[in-house]
This record gives C-alpha cells, sequence and structure tokens, in this order.
C-alpha cells in the first residue's frame, strides 16, 4: 500500500487522508493507523512480529467517522491475522520437523535444468538444498515431502 503525499503552502510535502477529506498533514491530524492484530514469524531464526494489513492514512475525524481502530480494523482483521498465525504456525512446525519449502526456482530456460523439469532452492531449519522437481508438481509449491524429487547442482553461474 502506498500514501499520497501533498505539497504544503511550505513547499513540503505531507501525508494525505486515505478518507477523501482532502487533509493532509500532521497539523490536521492525519496519521497511519496502524493494525492492532499481529502475526509472528521466524526469519533466520528471529522472531519478528508484524502488523496484520496495512496501515491507512486517516485524520481524526475519518478515523472517527470509520469507526476508529475497531472499526479501521475489525473481525475482518482479527480472523484473518488468526488464519495467517496458523499458516505461519504450520509452517515452522513442518520446517522443525526436518521438512523444506521452495525459496526460488529456475525454468528450462537455465541451462542445467532439463526440459519438463523445475531447479527448486527448497529452505529448511538447517539451510538450503537444490533439487530438480516436475513442472506439474512444482505449480502447487509443493514442500519437498510432498514430491518426487533428485538433486540438483543449482543454477550455473
Amino acid at each position: 500500500m502506498g500514501y499520497c503525499y501533498q505539497r504544503q503552502g511550505n513547499g513540503r510535502m505531507a501525508i494525505a487522508c486515505d478518507g477523501g477529506c482532502g487533509r493532509a498533514g500532521g497539523a490536521q491530524g492525519v496519521r497511519k493507523r496502524p493494525c492492532r492484530f499481529k502475526v509472528s514469524h521466524l526469519s533466520y531464526g528471529v522472531r519478528h512480529e508484524l502488523p496484520y494489513c496495512p496501515a491507512p492514512a486517516l485524520c481524526a475525524q475519518c478515523f472517527k467517522r470509520h469507526g476508529g481502530a475497531k472499526g479501521i480494523h475489525g473481525e475482518s482483521c482479527r480472523e484473518g491475522a488468526a488464519a495467517s498465525q496458523a499458516r505461519e504456525d504450520e509452517k515452522q512446525r513442518r520446517l522443525a520437523a526436518g521438512d523444506a519449502h521452495p525459496a526460488a526456482a529456475w525454468g528450462s530456460w537455465c541451462e542445467s535444468v532439463p526440459e519438463g523439469k523445475v531447479g527448486v532452492s527448497y529452505q529448511s531449519a538447517s539451510g538450503r538444498a537444490y533439487y530438480l522437481v516436475s513442472v506439474e508438481d512444482y505449480e502447487r509449491r509443493p514442500w519437498l515431502s510432498e514430491v518426487e524429487h533428485e538433486s540438483w547442482e543449482g543454477p550455473r553461474a
């Protein structure tokens, strides 16, 4: 999500209200309203907690008109964050159990990938490894345990 900015009388740019009222800038009470629901994930051994959805920029009046934090980030955010957290927890469970998920892929346009195959870099809890899988299997973005695969040296430079 991007933000819109308006030029102020002093020549500076100020964040504009997403509510369509025409206000812009901190003096007008326009600020980003972050989601109160968070999703926690593990990346390279570091736990991160991020807001579930993008923060709209709203002035105080538009924020109030939309129902405040419970109106802007209400039940749909709560449900979405819970579903995202469940997916992330399942991903971490599978990684801890030794499975791996696709991190990058190369098609047969890559010199070392045979026709009908996809070269895939699979990320596990212990690192990355390269495998060849069929195009049909790869289209499902499978975990390594879900597909037949063969070792691959990776893309050649």
